[in-house]
């Protein structure tokens, strides 16, 4: 990447590098006692940014916005070898002008684009050429044509391979694959580099062949297997409170009505010759807790063209409304995290 990254700037042509994370450092962790730093309100942690709109070196929760500045000491246990750890645009745009110190560069995502008209400014320079190279995240991905740009670089393709979703890797297709798509679309052809520990992934085999049903293929044999969409109906039962107990009992009675329903019906269900409806969990959300409400979720698999929302709605009227406690149905979800 490096090489041709040399080549295009000889040749003047421009440049987009593509990492699907803003700030500096992803995290920021004490060498000492292996504590990372995390937001009081929620369940993640903080992210380091070199440059906020607000101010220098702070840390920031990119799920409920909260900010401090970054700490000289390990907040636990008060060491010195306290450090940022993974990578952001920020970090990426610092290591290519220590690369090449006359490169001119753009940085396109959330922290460069919060003003007004800030993102249009940023893409009207590129296409004026005011600079040889974009870094930005997935605001970059869709849409774009620049025929002076060649050159696509994707820094760290896996970073959405192994989440906790079954649509991970539909995501990171569909990105990987509008990304690459941002090279070569003048007069000269273009290439695309893909950074991957897993080259031998389906998605990232995929991408690099132009053949989808690499990834089809091996994606619906999965789901096919472990029965998700398209041959059942998923359904996303999220209940979230700033009391953690009353989440989980007032989920749980959900689960237990839904099971108790299906359970008497199943004879019904196997004379009609379809299956029955599942419900998995509940459990915990992958983050358990945001904007200091935690969270709780169940998840049902229903046969294709049962009409499961109506035994949904009749279960949540029977448990009934509990103050402080918020539900949300998600028929059909598309995302689960």
């Amino acid at each position: 990447l490096q090489e041709l990254m040399e080549d295009r700037l000889k040749k003047g042509q421009q440049m987009m590098l593509f990492i699907n994370r803003r700030g500096f450092n992803s995290f920021v962790s004490c060498r000492a006692c292996g504590e990372a730093i995390k937001c009081p309100r929620c369940d993640v942690a903080l992210t380091y940014h070199q440059q906020t709109i607000q101010a220098q070196r702070q840390l920031v929760c990119h799920y409920c916005g909260y900010t401090t500045a970054m700490p000289k000491q390990c907040p636990s246990c008060k060491s010195n070898m306290i450090a940022g750890f993974g990578t952001g645009t920020e970090k990426v745009e610092e290591e290519i002008k220590k690369l090449f110190p006359a490169i001119k560069t753009l940085r396109m995502d959330r922290d460069t684009t919060m003003r007004k008209d800030a993102g249009a400014r940023i893409l009207k320079q590129f296409a004026e050429g005011k600079a040889d190279m974009l870094i930005g995240t997935q605001m970059i991905a869709k849409g774009l044509d620049f025929p002076e740009v060649t050159l696509v670089g994707v820094v760290n393709a896996d970073f959405a391979l192994k989440l906790p979703d079954f649509r991970a890797g539909e995501r990171a297709y569909d990105l990987l694959e509008q990304v690459a798509g941002r090279a070569g679309r003048g007069d000269r052809p273009g290439e695309v580099i893909i950074q991957t520990y897993l080259p031998e992934d389906p998605v990232i085999r995929a991408v690099a062949e132009h053949d989808r049903s690499i990834f089809t293929d091996y994606d619906l044999d999965q789901r096919r297997d472990a029965l998700y969409p398209p041959f059942v109906r998923l359904i996303n039962i999220l209940v979230w409170s700033a009391n953690r107990d009353e989440a989980q009992d007032y989920i749980g009675r959900i689960a237990k009505l839904l099971k108790r329903r299906w359970h008497a019906a199943a004879p019904d269900f196997l004379r009609a010759g379809s299956a029955v409806p599942q419900v998995l969990g509940p459990a915990s959300c992958v983050i358990e807790r945001a904007k200091d409400r935690y969270r709780f979720h169940l998840l049902v698999k229903s046969p294709v063209g049962y009409h499961v929302s109506d035994d949904i709605d009749a279960c949540l009227k029977e448990v009934g409304s509990v103050r402080g406690v918020s539900v949300s149905v998600d028929v059909d979800a598309y995302d689960l995290m």
